[in-house]
């Protein structure tokens, strides 16, 4: 997404707007967009606050404050799989098909309901354990540091 069009998200009032930006920034590996972007995180996080963004088991407003990090950290030096350590819904298998990760290894343990992946940063080759969880109406994954 262009860089006016991400800067025009967050202006907006409109919380589907918003979210859009977000994910624009979550999915955003480009540092030189991301710096651009800095100087506005202040302001967005004084006026986004304010926003009922909505979000029934998982607040919304906490993907907007993980996008505000993530420029932050990238800005200062950090990787795109700094995400990964926020919160529990990146799929390990859908990141691979975006380019993000590559998953090395993949075990099903059926007797716990659970996949466990070994997956690796495709920018600074950190490994990770990933646990993805079955239950409740969606599945959740745990990330950690190998």
């Amino acid at each position: 997404m262009e860089i006016s069009k991400i800067i025009q998200n967050f202006e907006s009032h409109d919380i589907h707007e918003i979210l859009d930006g977000v994910w624009a920034v979550l999915d955003s590996t480009d540092v030189d967009l991301l710096r651009n972007l800095l100087p506005f995180v202040k302001k967005w996080r004084t006026r986004i606050r304010k926003i009922n963004l909505g979000g029934a088991f998982y607040r919304n407003s906490n993907h907007f404050d993980m996008a505000m990090t993530y420029i932050e950290e990238m800005c200062n030096g950090g990787c795109h799989c700094s995400i990964y350590k926020s919160t529990s819904l990146f799929n390990p298998e859908h990141h691979e098909k975006r380019q993000f990760v590559k998953v090395a290894n993949t075990a099903v343990d059926t007797d716990n309901y659970e996949t466990h992946f070994v997956v690796n940063c495709k920018f600074c080759g950190k490994e990770f354990k990933v646990t993805e969880f079955i239950g409740g109406h969606v599945p959740w994954y745990q990330w950690r540091v190998a």
